[in-house]
């Protein structure tokens, strides 16, 4: 475990700082190190040449606030449905001596009440979207805050694409062989209190880049720009125990725990028979979406 007191903290803290990379530091580094171009990427497209304030909406473990505050002179506001992410970023932030340039609030994207409209240079997110259920009301606090000629910058994995696969395979490996176990197990992952809408939609997979543009046109946002990627390739050749006890999301179980909710032990014996060898050969195909959005109020 990275850190003793993860345990004690809410779901969002315990998988960005732990179950994320199964608890193995290690991992965690090499996630930073693949997740850096992602912020810069979003960090160049704001614009932060001038000073200013920027609120960074899902802030999570500060990885694009911190960015900001060590690449230019603007003020930060943090902000999180995260309690203790919120805290976390600011320990880092006081250790650092920036926390002058800093405020911290509590919010959820679709409800920024404590942000004044009008008042923010740049709002900067990253994977935020994919767990609000009113994308619309999120598009419209994210326009309201922002000054006349502010900016918002974000990035979304768009996990509508290829989601019909997800019902024969698990992260681009092969399960038609045994398909009745996975199907227990995919629906084993499902925590009880993930966020579903009352009516059935999945806030992670209702949209997709299409859908961003016209929410940020129809909001009133003017220069719309959106970079979208698309990336299939084999997976990378790694121990299954990695694949096993890595939750995809803050929302969901493990598969480890999925399995031990779900099998018998005969069953997870021919479960795990089937994966392990795909996993360790990396024999499979991995689909992937993400996108970059850009506007301006």
């Amino acid at each position: 475990m990275m850190l003793d007191d993860s345990e004690n903290k809410d779901i969002w803290y315990r998988w960005l700082l732990s179950r994320r990379d199964g608890e193995n530091t290690e991992r965690r580094k090499e996630t930073l190190r693949q997740l850096s171009p992602i912020r810069d990427k979003v960090l160049e497209r704001a614009d932060l040449a001038d000073s200013g304030t920027l609120l960074d909406v899902g802030c999570g473990d500060g990885l694009i606030g911190l960015g900001a505050l060590e690449s230019s002179s603007y003020n930060v506001i943090f902000s999180d449905i995260s309690s203790d992410l919120l805290e976390y970023c600011r320990d880092i932030v006081t250790e650092s001596g920036l926390l002058n340039r800093c405020r911290f609030e509590l919010l959820s994207a679709d409800n920024l009440h404590t942000i004044a409209s009008d008042s923010v240079d740049v709002i900067t997110t990253r994977s935020v979207l994919i767990y609000v259920s009113d994308k619309r009301k999120a598009f419209s606090e994210f326009f309201r805050v922002l000054k006349p000629g502010g900016r918002v910058s974000l990035f979304e994995p768009i996990n509508s694409f290829g989601n019909a696969d997800r019902e024969r395979s698990w992260m681009g490996y092969d399960m038609l062989p045994v398909i009745d176990l996975y199907q227990k197990v995919r629906k084993g992952m499902q925590r009880e209190d993930a966020n579903v809408t009352d009516e059935g939609r999945n806030p992670m997979i209702d949209f997709d880049e299409r859908d961003l543009i016209s929410l940020a046109d129809e909001i009133g946002f003017r220069h719309i720009f959106l970079d979208y990627h698309v990336v299939i390739h084999p997976p990378p050749p790694s121990p299954v125990h990695y694949l096993y006890s890595t939750p995809p999301n803050p929302n969901a179980y493990s598969m480890q725990e999925a399995i031990a909710r779900t099998l018998s032990q005969e069953e997870e014996k021919e479960f795990i028979a089937h994966l392990q060898p795909l996993v360790e050969s990396g024999e499979g195909k991995r689909r992937m979406a993400y996108a970059y959005l850009y506007g301006s109020k």
